[in-house]
């Protein structure tokens, strides 16, 4: 999301978009990874109804070594 549109609702509503989308698609669950250490992030998608699944890495990325938080949510 661009920086600019942060905090204005924008990628809240993108999300509810594309979940209703891909319910009509037949998928029925949601998940997706975000690096552990990005705690906004991680904020965000708890905010979108997300709870963790598992963690998984770590993986390398570059020269560093990146856990994931492997969240999921119903549709």
């Amino acid at each position: 999301m661009d920086p600019a549109l942060r905090g204005q609702g924008a990628a809240k509503a993108l999300c509810g978009d594309f979940f209703g989308w891909l319910k009509t698609q037949g998928a029925d669950r949601v998940e997706l990874a975000v690096f552990a250490e990005n705690v906004t992030g991680l904020r965000f998608w708890q905010g979108q109804g997300f709870t963790l699944a598992r963690t998984a890495g770590p993986v390398a990325i570059g020269v560093k070594q990146h856990s994931l938080q492997v969240l999921a949510r119903p549709l």
